[in-house]
């Protein structure tokens, strides 16, 4: 494993680009060329097309699009200008929870159909409150594995 000295750390945008062909996740940092992400952390940063995230990972060389970045960890920094929530989403009862690295937040004013996305990894935003998160808008970032 290589050592943490040798990981790469950056910010920026996640934009997919290219043909149905070729499609190729990027990465665009202001002022400098983008890096297209790969790995298999990839799909999940291709559902995340428009957010601000870090993305931590070993230069992978270049290709057809530039610069390769194997992604080992990412952060979703902002979805529409909001700080999200990421976790595994929970169904338990009539409960909606989204279980994140340090928390389990429990939701209100979920949609019906969020109930079948259980298992999968969300993010969503909404106002924090003393009992959860009253979730305004959510998207699925790896689907539930059924």
């Amino acid at each position: 494993m290589p050592a943490a000295s040798d990981s790469t750390q950056l910010t920026g945008t996640v934009v997919v680009t290219g043909t149905d062909v070729a499609r190729y996740t990027t990465l665009r940092i202001e002022g400098k060329p983008v890096v297209t992400l790969v790995g298999p952390l990839e799909p999940e940063l291709r559902r995340l097309g428009a957010a601000t995230v870090r993305v931590t990972g070993e230069d992978a060389g270049s290709g057809p699009a530039g610069r390769r970045l194997a992604v080992g960890e990412y952060e979703v920094l902002s979805i529409n200008g909001e700080r999200p929530y990421v976790g595994v989403l929970l169904v338990q009862d009539d409960r909606l929870a989204l279980a994140t690295a340090s928390d389990t937040l429990p939701l209100s004013a979920a949609p019906q159909a969020l109930r079948q996305h259980a298992g999968a990894k969300l993010w969503v935003t909404g106002q924090r409150t003393d009992t959860g998160v009253e979730l305004q808008s959510y998207g699925v970032i790896r689907p539930n594995p059924r």
